[in-house]
């Protein structure tokens, strides 16, 4: 009943991407260069993301990622 964990298994390796350059504060097209995705792709992914973990404050979403990377032992 972790929701990390559910969130985790949710959601692939490309959505935890689009969160890493949310963070380090890439726009929306910066994010679509550097992944090779349309800018419309990036923003559903980060929508989704959004729906299904709830997180809507950068805090909240450091705070996922740091426990994401604990989880995957980055």
């Amino acid at each position: 009943n972790d929701p990390d964990a559910i969130a985790a298994e949710l959601l692939n390796d490309k959505y935890f991407l689009i969160v890493y350059f949310k963070l380090l504060g890439y726009s929306g097209k910066e994010a679509a260069l550097a992944t090779g995705l349309k800018q419309g792709t990036v923003q559903t992914y980060w929508k989704r993301f959004r729906e299904i973990t709830g997180i809507r404050s950068i805090i909240a979403l450091q705070r996922f990622m740091e426990r994401y990377r604990k989880r995957k032992g980055m």
